[in-house]
């Protein structure tokens, strides 16, 4: 896995080499787990328009219901309108799946932990290298450890994904 890809605000690298599923779902796991820690239960996760999104999104909930985070796909959406949804929909946090203003081969996440807290810089540790926050190091020992997801990451429980609310 990229180190370089953990930025101080999101993720971002090259879709077909830097986010491949396995990478993406044990992002997923790590963030969850993150989340799961400081108490969030339900989020948000959207995708951008990028031909890649989708596949990015479903390796990202897999990843996250693996953790035990509830998840709901708004589908297809700008990112404002994940930040709308936690706000509206009371969820705990977000996850956008978004390329933003990079070129097209690229890809990624804008993570969000609810109302109080849009930044995630607070999950770097003081002595850790500049824009490589803790996640980092977390999902690359979940990398080493392990090379092939667990038939719960695979097939996740269907109960934590719903669609969004009408």
């Amino acid at each position: 896995m990229n180190a370089h890809i953990f930025r101080e605000y999101d993720i971002r690298g090259i879709a077909d080499t830097d986010l491949n599923d396995l990478d993406v779902l044990l992002i997923g796991r790590a963030l969850g787990t993150y989340y799961v820690q400081n108490g969030v239960k339900s989020v948000v996760v959207g995708q951008d328009v990028r031909l890649t999104s989708p596949r990015i999104a479903t390796a990202l909930t897999r990843g996250l219901t693996a953790a035990g985070i509830d998840v709901v796909r708004v589908g297809m959406v700008p990112t404002p309108a994940v930040y709308f949804a936690i706000h509206e929909w009371g969820m705990d946090g977000g996850v956008a799946v978004t390329g933003s203003h990079n070129p097209v081969e690229f890809n990624g996440f804008k993570m969000n932990l609810g109302a109080a807290r849009s930044r995630w810089s607070s999950m770097r540790g003081t002595a850790a290298p500049a824009r490589t926050p803790r996640l980092c190091s977390a999902t690359l020992a979940a990398r080493s450890r392990s090379c092939t997801p667990s038939p719960m990451d695979v097939f996740p429980t269907t109960s934590r994904i719903r669609p969004c609310p009408r």
